[in-house]
């Protein structure tokens, strides 16, 4: 359970989680610096589990090299004398990007257009522009 309602875990990109928190988390004013505390990273699929030191009045860190496409939970820890870990912040579980293109295609035509609708939206006619935008160079 979160200690704060503050706090938020973004998906930027097939690597990367974003986490952010409210800095004024209850506990953190004996520790100024952050020695104590860390973001474990857990891979749901493997289990294999990591974690980042972090000043937690920074309120913000990226998590870099991650598996593309993979469900990882995220914590905001205190590690106590013994080493033993209290969550302060759970950020839940998030899923990274996938890093290609997906060889399935959405057999939906919710999102599908014709030409005469694309053409009303756009203002423009697609089919004559080239490379050039429709003009040549002679």
């Amino acid at each position: 359970m979160s200690k704060t309602t503050k706090a938020h875990g973004v998906v930027r990109d097939p690597g990367t989680i974003f986490v952010s928190w409210n800095p004024k988390i209850e506990g953190t004013t004996e520790n100024k610096t952050g020695k104590n505390w860390i973001i474990v990273v857990k891979n749901t699929s493997t289990d294999e589990e990591y974690s980042i030191s972090v000043n937690p009045k920074d309120g913000k860190h990226y998590i870099h090299d991650l598996q593309p496409n993979t469900y990882f939970t995220i914590q905001l820890c205190k590690l106590d004398e013994q080493g033993d870990k209290e969550v302060f912040i759970n950020f839940g579980t998030l899923l990274t990007y996938k890093s290609s293109i997906s060889n399935t295609a959405d057999t939906t035509t919710t999102w599908s257009t014709d030409k005469d609708s694309l053409l009303k939206l756009t203002g423009c006619l697609w089919d004559a522009l080239g490379s050039s935008h429709g003009k040549s160079n002679v």
